[in-house]
């Protein structure tokens, strides 16, 4: 955890920085003429509550592949991520991927309610 003179140096340093009670995957970066932007190359305001911050942050881009990880739809079935190319549908108890055993389970299922 760092002051703003330091988030300032991390910045010039092109470096991410933000603050731990910003929404996980926000940061602000330098952007022409030392303006500060946010992510997505917004001017962001600076306001005095973050002059006087001490808790200023590296935005480290491991934080997000972590977020992104854990916010993976997990098929019902086998447990694994469900990438968009593998995708095989919904039912009552969430979603599937289209691997062979996960269709097998999902096909005895419905023998069963039948």
């Amino acid at each position: 955890m760092a002051n703003f003179n330091q988030a300032i140096n991390w910045l010039r340093n092109n470096k991410k920085v933000r603050r731990p009670s910003w929404e996980e995957d926000s940061y602000w970066t330098l952007g022409k003429d030392e303006t500060i932007c946010w992510k997505i190359g917004i001017n962001a305001h600076v306001h005095l509550n973050q002059v006087k911050a001490k808790d200023w942050e590296i935005y480290e881009e491991e934080q997000l592949k972590k977020i992104n990880e854990d916010r993976r739809i997990k098929c019902i079935y086998c447990k694994q991520p469900i990438h968009i190319d593998n995708f095989a549908g919904v039912n009552k108890k969430g979603m599937f991927c289209g691997k062979t055993e996960c269709l097998i389970k999902l096909a005895k299922e419905l023998e069963i309610k039948k």
